[in-house]
Order: C-alpha cells, then structure tokens, then sequence
C-alpha cells in the first residue's frame, strides 16, 4: 500500500472514485443498517481516506479542504451515507491534528485514525487526576461504531 503522505490529491480522488462500484452494491444495506459495515471502513481506510487530513508527520496528507470535498463527492456518488461518516471520520482526524502531540502520537500511531466526533454543547468536562471526566448525552454519533476514538467537544 503506497503511505498516505505519498498520495497526490489526484491519487485521493482517483482512489476514491475506484470504490463507487463497491460502495453502491453496499449503499442500501448500510441504509437499511443505519450504520456502514466494517468492510466499507477498511476499504475507506485503504483508499488513505480516513488519513486525507491527518498530519504528515504521522503518514497523513494535510489535504486540503478542496481535496477533502472532491474525495466526498467520489463516494456519495456511491453512497451518500458512506460519504457523510467519511466525512465526519476525516474531520474529526483534522481536528485530532491541533491536539496536544501526547493525544496525536496515541491516536495516529497505527496509521489508521478512525475518528468520530460530536460537536455538541450537551455535556461537560471537568479535570481530574489524569485526565479528564466527561458526562453528557449524545443521541448519535456519525461513525462510532467504526471508530477507534470518539471525541465530543463539551460546553
């Protein structure tokens, strides 16, 4: 598999355009489940889509947002749900990307970051020895049962 960071915003595109075919034989079960099935994950983690916005320093692109869209469009024409948790999943590893380096060695260390995130004020953080104690209440979360991390942003 050619690393991320060697990946040209055409290899991005192109790779992503190759899994319309698969993508579209899977588009109404992932309807039907609400959810994309474990192999749609992996096929998107091979594809370096998950790692698009991640940090070259961990084998990701830094794609741009213009990269990040045209890479999108490429899966929703095979499945609009598989494009929305792909673009949640590589949001949330841009995001990853302005953590503290601690959180990003952890969560890009096995050059796969799978991601999921909520940006909704429902719920707080409140330090604690190590770390932090999060209590809320998120309804949903795009691509959780997908991803290796999930981060929710509190108020």
């Amino acid at each position: 598999m050619t690393p991320a960071a060697a990946l040209t915003p055409k290899d991005l595109v192109d790779r992503a355009a190759a899994l319309v075919p698969m993508l579209r034989s899977r588009a109404a079960d992932a309807e039907r489940a609400r959810r994309i099935a474990p192999e749609t994950f992996d096929a998107l983690s091979d594809a370096g889509v998950l790692r698009m916005t991640a940090p070259l320093r961990f084998g990701g692109c830094e794609a741009t947002f213009a990269t990040q869209c045209d890479v999108l469009a490429e899966i929703a024409r095979g499945c609009p749900s598989t494009s929305w948790v792909a673009t949640i999943l590589s949001a949330m590893s841009w995001v990853a990307g302005v953590f503290p380096d601690e959180a990003q060695e952890e969560i890009f260390a096995d050059g796969d970051p799978r991601i999921s995130g909520v940006f909704s004020p429902t719920g707080t953080a409140v330090r604690a020895d190590g770390g932090f104690v999060v209590n809320g209440k998120w309804g949903f979360n795009t691509g959780g049962q997908g991803s290796d991390f999930t981060s929710s942003w509190p108020s």
